[in-house]
């Protein structure tokens, strides 16, 4: 073999190296979000359930307080105004997409709703670190108000399936 064909071997060899390597952080950094499908009605109390020990091991052992809870929330009527805010858990509130920095609803902000009166929620949730080596690792609410009434809440338990 001459040099150049043992050149181009070697680099066919380390870019299929580079995609398996990139494929298996991918597939570590899924278990990052959790996604929930919710259907409000009005004075609704919804059960949401979220489990970090089903989080990638990479993202488990770099960063297990942090992740991310993705709801699309779908409601009957077109004509509410909604918004949303956090209670008892320590979250940023988003409706941005995967893509780009998102930006922080504060609990003013009116909810923007997408085709078939469906409102993304993206919530960035941080635990307590003491809190995530227990199986129940803390709960909180997501409330969502309809001007100044409020509509519906969204219990968020997170807990830990390892412990």
């Amino acid at each position: 073999m001459n040099k150049a064909s043992i050149k181009k071997l070697t680099l066919a060899v380390l870019a299929v190296t580079i995609m398996v390597l990139l494929g298996l952080f991918k597939a570590q950094n899924d278990g990052d979000r959790s996604f929930h499908r919710i259907d409000l009605s009005k004075n609704d109390n919804v059960e949401c359930s979220v489990d970090i020990g089903q989080m990638g091991l990479l993202k488990y052992w770099l960063e297990p307080n942090v992740f991310t809870v993705t709801l699309r929330c779908r409601t009957g009527d077109d004509m509410l105004k909604l918004r949303c805010e956090a209670e008892g858990v320590d979250a940023i509130i988003s409706q941005g997409s995967k893509k780009g920095i998102w930006k922080k609803l504060s609990p003013e902000d009116i909810l923007v709703k997408r085709s078939k009166n469906t409102v993304p929620i993206n919530l960035e949730v941080a635990v307590p670190e003491k809190n995530i080596y227990r199986k129940n690792v803390q709960t909180g609410q997501i409330k969502i108000w309809n001007n100044d009434e409020l509509y519906s809440v969204i219990n968020l338990k997170i807990i830990n399936s390892k412990y």
